[in-house]
């Protein structure tokens, strides 16, 4: 978690290499993806992708890493995500989807990003 969070991609393949699991969850539900996502670190995230994490994990609370992405403000990211086929119609336990948390937050780049790749609300 402490990798997908500082952004150290080259750790991350290398941990995957060796065994680490590219979808893990940590104790408190959080999972690698979402951590990366969270953070912004395109690099991390594109290496779980790479090595086999499903893009549409979610955390105990039922958010995806695109719906962290959207909340955070990482456009790039958003674009990986979408490109690697990210569920833009998922929702949280909230009822939200990424397209809303965007909106919410008023990242309207992001929000124009999402319904492009097909969000309707």
């Amino acid at each position: 978690m402490r990798v997908a969070r500082e952004g150290r991609s080259d750790v991350a393949e290398m941990l995957i290499d060796h065994g680490a699991k590219p979808n893990f969850k940590g104790k408190d539900g959080a999972a690698a993806l979402t951590i990366a996502a969270e953070h912004g670190n395109v690099g991390v995230t594109l290496v779980l992708l790479a090595k086999g994490a499903d893009v549409n994990i979610r955390n105990d609370h039922g958010s995806t890493a695109l719906m962290y992405a959207a909340e955070y403000g990482h456009l790039s990211l958003v674009e990986a995500l979408l490109k690697a086929g990210a569920d833009v119609k998922a929702r949280d336990r909230d009822g939200e989807t990424s397209l809303m948390i965007a909106q919410r937050r008023g990242y309207a780049v992001i929000a124009q990003a999402l319904t492009n790749g097909g969000a309707t609300e």
